[in-house]
């Protein structure tokens, strides 16, 4: 059995990431997790698909968010609370059905997450984990605002550092 597990699956702007991923890998579940999607299961193409209004991080419980008009990013001290999922439960949970495939488009908590999995040794576990970076001064993807001087350096360091094959998710 094939899961997916999509972080940051809500629709931004006509990019939606469920119906690309089932028609890329053909899996038998997705879980996509995202606080500005709305709770739903449905079927797509054969694959069962369960959206959470939930946000994906290092520990279960809740967190602070700061919701923008296109995206949103973890925040301890933001103005919306959201529950939270460990992301070594959902991994190991859907590794003890088959393979696990993990899409995140995170804005920024990549660099809170990709460590967890790493040195929990849950990286492992995966066959694929497709992540778009964002720079971690500005929280832009693929790029910079306007005036920033931070680089992606600290992502490619911990691209490296990961067990499991790596792609950059830039849909």
């Amino acid at each position: 059995m094939l899961t997916v597990i999509d972080i940051g699956c809500a629709k931004y702007g006509g990019d939606e990431s469920i119906p690309y991923l089932i028609e890329e890998f053909s899996p038998d579940l997705l879980w996509g997790f995202d606080p500005n999607a709305k709770d739903e299961q449905y079927e797509l193409n054969g694959c069962k698909v369960t959206v959470e209004k939930k946000v994906v991080w290092t520990y279960s419980g809740v967190i602070g968010f700061n919701i923008a008009a296109t995206s949103g990013r973890v925040d301890e001290k933001g103005h919306v609370r959201f529950p939270c999922l460990d992301i070594l439960g959902l991994v190991n949970r859907a590794a003890g059905n088959g393979e696990v495939i993990v899409k995140m488009d995170a804005e920024g908590a990549e660099y809170e997450i990709l460590p967890h999995l790493r040195d929990n040794r849950t990286d492992r576990l995966l066959r694929l984990l497709w992540v778009e970076p964002h720079c971690r001064s500005c929280g832009n993807g693929g790029g910079h605002r306007e005036g920033c001087q931070g680089t992606y350096n600290e992502y490619v360091e911990l691209e490296a550092s990961m067990r499991c094959e790596m792609h950059r998710w830039n849909r």
